[in-house]
């Protein structure tokens, strides 16, 4: 039984994998809106599997960020880029740029 719950793990996660990707890869092509739906899901995905710490969330949440910043929405993007950083930063403080800058 143990053995089939973690091979449900595995394609879960391989599953959310791919949604990031086909994400990014449609924000490669110029297509936004698809972009922000695929990270939007993604991100829901990534908190509930990886949760919020996880760098591969930090990492999700940026490129929904992106997505937004480049369909005009701005006040949306902000909060989601400021906890990426926030994110990475408690992940690696001697090479965040608030150390860096110091």
């Amino acid at each position: 039984m143990r053995h089939a719950v973690q091979r449900l793990l595995d394609d879960h996660e391989a599953m959310l994998m791919a949604v990031i990707s086909f994400g990014e890869l449609r924000y490669r092509l110029a297509d936004y809106a698809a972009a922000e739906a695929l990270f939007t899901e993604g991100l829901e995905l990534c908190q509930r599997v990886w949760g919020e710490a996880d760098f591969r969330t930090a990492s999700t949440m940026n490129g929904l960020a992106f997505a937004l910043l480049q369909r005009g929405k701005i006040a949306e993007a902000q909060p989601l880029m400021e906890r990426s950083i926030e994110l990475g930063e408690q992940r690696s403080p001697r090479t965040s740029l608030s150390s860096s800058i110091c």
